[in-house]
């Protein structure tokens, strides 16, 4: 917050329903069962994406970003390190000063 408000230029970004986005591998979606009574009926359900409320999802996130940011080109490498620099969670701020031609 602190290069926000000492810079000229700012850009902010989200990822749209970030944690909503990230799957959960078959295998592991025993981790996230819950029960749900249906018409009397006691049944196990699975999440099959990342639940809200879950204490994980922070480092999932940060996991499954820099999974993709490390599957990128050695060309886009100077953008990778910008949004490794400038992102924290699903919020992307980058400052900048105006460029004079």
């Amino acid at each position: 917050m602190i290069r926000a408000r000492m810079s000229t230029h700012l850009v902010l970004g989200d990822i749209q329903k970030a944690f909503f986005q990230i799957g959960v591998r078959e295998g592991n979606r025993d981790a996230f069962r819950f029960l749900f009574n249906i018409n009397g009926k006691e049944q196990h359900l699975r999440f099959t994406r990342v639940p809200f409320g879950g204490e994980s999802r922070p480092f999932l996130l940060g996991a499954t970003l820099n999974y993709h940011y490390d599957q990128q080109k050695e060309e886009s490498q100077e953008t990778v390190q910008a949004l490794r620099e400038n992102t924290h969670r699903d919020n992307l701020i980058q400052t900048g000063k105006k460029w004079r031609n």
